[in-house]
């Protein structure tokens, strides 16, 4: 299962993006706790890496795998939401000009 490697972490993230901005959030969160119980059971270590690749709060993912915060499949995919949440209102209170990169028509 790669649905978090490298490769497609910004596929995914935009995904996320998406449905939130059209308030599917609930059957993402169905969505994003399988894939993140799978994930936990097979590829524990690709699963942190990714939450660190998307910005998720270290403390809150502790806090989570601590049992602190609930069933942990769940909690984490309401981190993984809430964090791209955030970075959508970031980016729409400071959008960035495109750059125009003259070596990119080669």
């Amino acid at each position: 299962m790669d649905h978090f490697s490298p490769e497609n972490i910004q596929d995914f993230k935009s995904l996320i993006a998406r449905d939130i901005e059209s308030g599917e959030e609930s059957k993402l969160v169905e969505y994003l706790t399988a894939v993140l119980e799978e994930m936990l059971r097979r590829e524990p270590d690709l699963l942190l890496s990714s939450l660190y690749r998307m910005d998720v709060s270290e403390r809150d993912v502790h806090e989570v795998l601590e049992g602190k915060r609930g069933r942990v499949e769940r909690s984490l995919a309401e981190l993984i939401i809430d964090r791209q949440r955030i970075s959508l209102e970031t980016r729409k209170k400071f959008p960035q000009p495109k750059i125009e990169d003259p070596e990119a028509s080669f």
